[in-house]
């Protein structure tokens, strides 16, 4: 019985690729979600450049997105927010192809293992994977999910924990009723102050908090501010991509 529903899937999955074709998310070629081409052109930011506090590309050294203020243990992101990043997220947002899930997780992957192998100021690793207690991603609205569908970041975050091997733990809500893509800055940052909320206690824990795109950056401070109240000794943050 196992054979045959095996064989039934594979078929369907068959003949759902002749009727719609996989293609590219960055050229549109038909084979694959993300062709050798575009693979090329991710624009990775270069981690010994970039702000260590904010994410940003560029700040090693003064950063202009920042004020070195940001709560936490540090931000690092894999990718800038244009091209072929952009419509990575986008079309995993926003068009519902959930297969790209994997595909970002492997993209925080390959920055957390970089960082697991760049010293900083200090000669230690930047990131000690083996001393992480799990991962927390940065949470989806109510209304985000039944928008989409699905919840992005959990799935992303299933992706990455496999790889990783860090069991991920659902420690976060976000409570917030409003569309913060159409507000401003300041609005979002008021809006988060008390959107995001820490359910369990964190109390010794070390966390890698994990999101898709920093933006301002209000959400993510939000969450560690909210993972730090409930007792985490340690909250480093790994986003896919930055916008700057």
């Amino acid at each position: 019985m196992e054979k045959d529903r095996s064989y039934l899937e594979r078929a369907l999955d068959a003949l759902e690729e002749t009727l719609w074709p996989t293609r590219c998310v960055g050229c549109d070629a038909v084979g694959e979600l993300l062709c050798e081409s575009c693979r090329s052109e991710l624009p990775w930011i270069d981690q010994s450049r970039a702000c260590s506090v904010c994410g940003a590309p560029y700040g090693r050294m003064v950063c202009t997105e920042c004020k070195r203020d940001w709560p936490g243990d540090g931000v690092a992101c894999a990718l800038s927010y244009e091209g072929v990043a952009r419509r990575i997220v986008t079309t995993y947002k926003d068009h519902h192809e959930t297969r790209l899930a994997a595909l970002i997780a492997q993209g925080l992957w390959k920055l957390l293992q970089e960082l697991s192998e760049t010293a900083d100021a200090e000669g230690s690793p930047r990131l000690d994977l083996s001393s992480l207690d799990g991962i927390v991603v940065v949470p989806d609205t109510a209304e985000a999910r039944t928008r989409r569908g699905f919840d992005h970041m959990e799935l992303i975050g299933k992706h990455l924990s496999r790889l990783s091997g860090l069991p991920l733990f659902a420690l976060l809500e976000n409570r917030s009723t409003a569309d913060l893509r159409h507000l401003g800055k300041e609005e979002r940052a008021r809006q988060m102050e008390s959107a995001i909320a820490c359910t369990q206690s964190t109390f010794g824990m070390r966390l890698l908090l994990v999101d898709d795109v920093i933006t301002t950056g209000t959400t993510v401070k939000s969450c560690m501010r909210s993972l730090k109240a409930q007792g985490a000794l340690y909250v480093f943050t790994a986003a896919f991509a930055r916008v700057w």
